[in-house]
């Protein structure tokens, strides 16, 4: 999977291992507007699970609902074409795949 866009990484002086990554297609206004929220409110933000105090872990922790007796299947690889699409004299002038 390919990036979007470039990331900066953002270092806060109070703590150097805190590290903000900010999309590096923002104007310098902006950018610098960011930042220095960022800056100003880094106490307000939890950088670990225990800085989280009266938040239930259940909030907090993601679970996949699968059964651990049950056997993983692969599923066959589809080859997927190219939809190709055609105008229709339909109300509204929908497209509709061939076929």
């Amino acid at each position: 999977m390919e990036a979007i866009e470039e990331v900066k990484m953002i270092e806060f002086f109070e703590n150097p291992s805190k590290i903000v990554k900010i999309g590096s297609l923002l104007d310098r206004q902006l950018e610098d507007t960011l930042v220095n929220f960022l800056k100003n409110c880094f106490d307000v933000f939890a950088w670990e699970v225990s800085e989280m105090r009266g938040i239930s872990l259940e909030v907090m922790v993601h679970k996949l609902n699968i059964n651990p007796e049950v056997r993983p299947v692969k599923q066959r690889n589809l080859a997927f074409l190219p939809l190709v699409w055609k105008e229709t004299n339909n109300k509204g002038g929908r497209k509709i795949a061939p076929g």
